[in-house]
C-alpha cells in the first residue's frame, strides 16, 4: 500500500506524544502501587504445574488447550504454525480463534524441546519462598547452571497457564534462563468477554518486574506490555503477536500499549506486511519469526519413495499441499487448479496432508474426489510420513489468502527439503519464496475478497514440473537452511540477552482501511495516559465497535496483498 510522506511524518508525531504520555502515565500508577509485591501462592487449578514446591521446568510439554469461543469452536489449529500438523504426545497449545496453530511437523511448534529444554533449575528446587510455588525463585536476577551465569529473563507463552517448549528452545539456543510467567488466565483465549479480572493479572506479573527482559507471546502480548508498563517494569519487551491484528480486540489491544512502549521494545511479525500493519499502528515492527523451522525433521534424504507407496500413493508426479484442512486455506481453488494440471500431466497425484480438518468443509471432496481422480487425502500423517511427501513431492502448491498467519511456514518446509514451492504473492508468502525454487501468483482483488488468480497458478505449476532445467533440490535447500532453520532464526531474538542491544529495523507503515469507528475511538486513545489507555479494555462497550469485526478482516486481507491491481 502506498503511503505519503505526509502519513508517515503523522505517525511519527503520534508515537513521540505517546511516548511523553507514556512518563506520566506510568509514574501515577507506580506512585500508586508497590513496584514488586510478594508473588502470591499458585492458585489449584489442576493445571499439572509439577510435584510440588520448587519443582519448576524450564520448557516442558502441555497438551492442554485453552477454551475456545463459541463462533469458532471446532475449528482447530494453532495460528503460529501455517502447516497445522501435529504428532502423537506433542504439543499443540490453541489459540481462541483458530482453535490450534501448531504444526509440529509443518510448524514444528509442537516439537520434541531442543537439548537443555525442561532442564530442572537448581535454584528452584532449593528455594521455599511464596515465588517457589509459583513455579520461579522470587528475587533472583541470574541462575547458576554449574559454573555459568545464566542471564534470566521473563517469558509469557501463548498460554500463559502452562509450560512452554518455544521458552525451552530460547534458553538453549541464547544461553539464558527463561522464568515463565504463571498466570491465572490467558489473554490470547478469546476477546474483551473473556477478559480476567485486572487485579488478578497484577499478581500474575509482579514476579517478573525486575527482569531485564520479556518476551511475550499472541496478541495478548500486547496487553502483557500494557500490564507491566503499569506496574513500573524498566526492561525491554518482545510481543511475538504471530497472528495479523484484525478484529477489534487485536487493535484494541495494541491502542492500549503503543502509549506505554518503551524505546527499547521490539514487535516481530513472519512477514513484511504485517509489520507494516503494525507500523501503520504506531508501533516499531519488524520482520521476524524466530521459531522457524526443524531442519533436523526437514530436508532433502533418501528413502521418500517407500513411505509414499506405502500410503498407497501411486508412482509419478506429485503435487503436495500441508496445512489445516479448513476454509481460508481455499483447497477447492487448488483442487480445481490441480485437476487441470492432471490434464496437462496424467501421471499427476493431488496429496493433502493435515492433522487439522474441518469435516464439514472436506465432506465435498471426501464424496466426490479419491485416488480414482488422482487426490489423495491423508489424515494426521507421521512425522516421517510428512517429512517424506515433502521430499518426493515435485511441486508444494497453496491458494490459501487466510487472515490469520504471517509467516508462511509450510512452503518454508517444503523449500528446506528441496522441494519448488508455489502460493499467492500475499502476506508471509513474498518473503518466503524470494529464494530459488519459490514461485509467487498474482492474487485478485475485488469487493474485499481475495483469491488467487487460478490462470497464473496452473502456469506457474506447469513451468515447475516441466522445467527443462530444474533447480537441483540441493540448492533450493541450501537456501531455504540458511534462511529458516531454527538456529539461525532464533538470533533474532538474540537483543533479549545482549546489554546494549543494537537498534531493530523497521519496515515503512502500511496504512488499512480500518472502519470509521475504529478510527475515531483509537483517536480518543490517543489522548489517554498510559493508564487511563490500559483501563479503557476493560469497560464496556466495545462490543458496538466489534460489530465492525468482518470489515476489518476484509481491509487487512486487501491490504496483505500489497498493493497489487484489482480483479476485471
Amino acid at each position: 500500500m502506498a503511503n505519503s510522506p505526509g502519513r508517515v511524518a503523522n505517525a511519527t508525531d503520534r508515537e513521540a506524544r505517546r511516548r511523553a504520555r507514556c512518563v506520566a502515565g506510568r509514574s501515577a500508577v507506580t506512585q500508586a502501587r508497590p513496584r514488586c509485591p510478594q508473588a502470591q501462592p499458585d492458585r489449584q487449578r489442576g493445571r499439572g504445574r509439577g510435584a510440588g514446591p520448587g519443582a519448576r521446568r524450564c520448557a516442558t510439554r502441555s497438551g492442554r488447550r485453552p477454551r475456545v469461543p463459541a463462533d469458532l469452536r471446532g475449528r482447530g489449529q494453532d495460528p503460529r504454525s501455517e502447516g497445522g500438523h501435529r504428532f502423537p504426545g506433542e504439543d499443540l497449545r490453541v489459540p481462541a480463534d483458530l482453535c490450534g496453530r501448531g504444526s509440529p511437523a509443518a510448524g514444528s511448534r509442537g516439537d520434541r524441546p531442543a537439548p537443555g529444554a525442561g532442564r530442572e533449575c537448581p535454584e528452584h528446587r532449593q528455594a521455599g519462598g511464596e515465588g517457589d510455588r509459583r513455579g520461579r525463585a522470587p528475587d533472583c536476577q541470574d541462575a547458576q547452571a554449574g559454573n555459568v551465569t545464566l542471564r534470566a529473563i521473563g517469558y509469557i507463552p501463548y498460554d500463559a497457564r502452562g509450560p512452554s517448549v518455544e521458552a525451552g528452545w530460547v534458553g538453549a539456543e541464547l544461553g539464558c534462563e527463561p522464568r515463565l510467567i504463571r498466570a491465572s488466565s490467558s489473554l490470547n483465549a478469546g476477546g474483551f468477554a473473556e477478559l480476567p479480572d485486572l487485579a488478578a493479572l497484577r499478581a500474575d506479573v509482579a514476579p517478573l518486574l525486575d527482569l531485564p527482559w520479556i518476551v511475550a507471546e499472541g496478541p495478548g502480548g500486547f496487553l502483557w506490555g500494557a500490564l507491566l508498563r503499569a506496574h513500573g517494569f524498566a526492561g525491554g519487551v518482545t510481543i511475538l503477536p504471530y497472528l495479523n491484528p484484525r478484529r477489534w480486540f487485536d487493535v484494541a489491544c495494541v491502542a492500549a500499549y503503543r502509549g506505554c512502549a518503551g524505546p527499547r521494545d521490539r514487535v516481530l511479525v513472519g512477514s513484511t506486511l504485517s509489520a507494516g500493519i503494525y507500523r501503520g499502528l504506531g508501533l516499531r515492527a519488524s520482520v521476524g519469526e524466530p521459531f522457524g523451522v526443524d531442519c533436523e525433521r526437514f530436508g532433502p534424504r533418501d528413502g521418500a519413495g517407500a513411505v509414499v507407496e506405502a500410503l498407497g500413493i501411486p508412482a509419478g508426479r506429485l503435487l503436495l499441499f500441508a496445512g489445516r484442512a479448513q476454509a481460508d486455506k481455499d483447497l477447492y481453488r487448488l483442487l480445481r487448479v490441480g485437476l487441470r494440471a492432471r490434464l496437462l500431466f496424467s501421471d499427476l497425484q493431488l496429496v493433502i496432508a493435515s492433522h487439522v480438518v474441518d469435516d464439514d468443509y472436506v465432506a465435498v471432496l471426501r464424496a466426490e474426489l479419491g485416488a480414482e481422480h488422482g487426490v489423495h487425502l491423508v489424515i494426521e500423517p507421521t512425522a516421517e510420513q510428512l517429512a517424506a511427501l515433502y521430499r518426493a513431492a515435485d511441486v508444494f502448491a497453496t491458494a490459501a489468502t487466510s487472515v490469520f498467519e504471517t509467516f508462511g511456514r509450510a512452503p518454508a518446509e517444503a523449500l528446506v527439503s528441496g522441494t519448488p514451492a508455489v502460493a499467492p504473492r500475499y502476506d508471509g508468502f513474498v518473503d518466503v519464496l524470494d529464494q530459488p525454487g519459490g514461485s509467487l501468483v498474482d492474487v485478485c482483488v475485488a469487493a474485499g475478497e481475495v483469491h488467487v488468480d487460478e490462470e497464473r497458478m496452473l502456469r506457474a505449476i506447469y513451468e515447475v514440473l516441466s522445467a527443462p532445467e530444474p533447480i537441483p533440490p540441493a540448492r533450493i535447500a541450501e537456501v531455504a537452511r540458511s534462511r529458516f532453520c531454527r538456529s539461525r532464526t532464533i538470533r533474532s531474538l538474540a537483543h533479549v540477552v545482549e546489554p546494549e542491544p543494537a537498534p531493530a529495523s523497521e519496515v515503512a507503515p502500511v496504512d488499512v482501511a480500518w472502519p470509521p469507528s475504529w478510527r475515531r475511538s483509537l483517536a480518543d486513545v490517543d489522548d489517554m495516559s498510559a493508564a487511563e489507555a490500559l483501563a479503557w479494555i476493560w469497560r464496556p462497550g466495545h462490543a458496538a465497535q466489534s460489530r465492525h469485526d468482518a470489515a476489518g478482516v476484509a481491509a487487512v486481507r486487501v491490504a496483505l496483498c500489497g498493493g497489487q491491481p484489482r480483479c476485471h
